[in-house]
């Protein structure tokens, strides 16, 4: 009677605890009237990784996209050339929009509908381009110098022999590792028992322990291969923005991940809170 009312409270709280769950889970999310009802096309031009600025307008066929990647073009035909004088880089009007010029060659035109989303001047925001142009490309010849690709072609070997190396030390210690959990069976892993039934075998928790660190291994892995592409991919101009997106794909990942972790906290305290409620209310029956 005793273990029947137990169980019977038991599933009652679980029961009432799962509803209210599922009520807060199912509850239909209210749209934000500030929703935007129309979404502005825009481009970012990127360079060495860097974003300078979006554009928002098409100029004559070519759209924000398009306008971006032939900026970029430009930009690295310009830093290519050991003997370009950026200090040079001067705007132009013109019936398009402001021309930002390096010698004849047309870097960028903002128009009236780049300036417009943010609110500035056209001529303020053509000066403020063209001191961002000046100091990345004054950047961009130095990091494309031969000197300096050496050096950080010896920084990424350097980087790889001690990726290498990390592995190899790995390789060796784990293989330690599993071998001594296997000789803890019977002696530090026991078996679990509950009376006389055995739950859990001695042989079994072993084996878990070894996955566990079969996962730990392919954890530390995966993390210092991360580490190991984000530092060479970051050595290059041509790579670094790619080291800029896998930073941010995890660092985006860990913030959901934590998020869901964080959002989850309340109802986990409900659910020890109700166990404990109930165990304590079936020792009082």
């Amino acid at each position: 009677m005793k273990s029947c009312l137990g169980r019977c409270l038991y599933l009652c709280c679980v029961l009432l605890f799962s509803s209210a769950s599922f009520a807060q889970v199912s509850a239909p999310p209210q749209l934000s009237a500030e929703t935007p009802t129309r979404q502005i096309r825009e481009a970012p031009v990127v360079y060495l990784g860097e974003p300078l600025f979006i554009l928002h307008q098409k100029v004559g066929s070519f759209t924000p996209q398009q306008r971006a990647q032939a900026i970029q073009a430009r930009l690295e035909q310009a830093a290519s050339n050991p003997f370009s004088n950026f200090t040079a880089i001067t705007t132009v009007e013109t019936e398009h929009g402001t021309d930002i010029a390096l010698e004849g060659l047309v870097l960028l035109t903002v128009t009236e509908g780049d300036a417009k989303p943010l609110g500035r001047n056209r001529q303020d925001l053509a000066k403020e381009y063209t001191g961002k142009l000046r100091s990345v490309l004054q950047r961009a010849q130095r990091e494309l110098s031969a000197e300096m690709l050496l050096t950080d072609a010896a920084l990424a070997v350097a980087a790889t022999a001690v990726f290498v190396a990390i592995l190899l030390v790995l390789h060796k210690i784990f293989p330690r590792i599993y071998s001594r959990i296997e000789q803890w069976q019977d002696t530090y892993i026991k078996a679990i028992k509950i009376q006389r039934v055995e739950v859990f075998s001695a042989q079994t928790l072993t084996r878990q322990v070894v996955a566990i660190a079969r996962g730990l291994r392919f954890l530390l892995t995966i993390v210092i291969l991360y580490i190991y592409l984000t530092t060479v991919l970051g050595l290059f101009p041509w790579t670094r923005q790619l080291a800029t997106t896998l930073v941010q794909a995890v660092v985006s990942t860990l913030s959901t991940i934590a998020e869901a972790f964080l959002g989850s906290l309340p109802n986990l305290a409900a659910i020890i809170v109700i166990i404990m409620v109930t165990r304590y209310i079936i020792k009082l029956f």
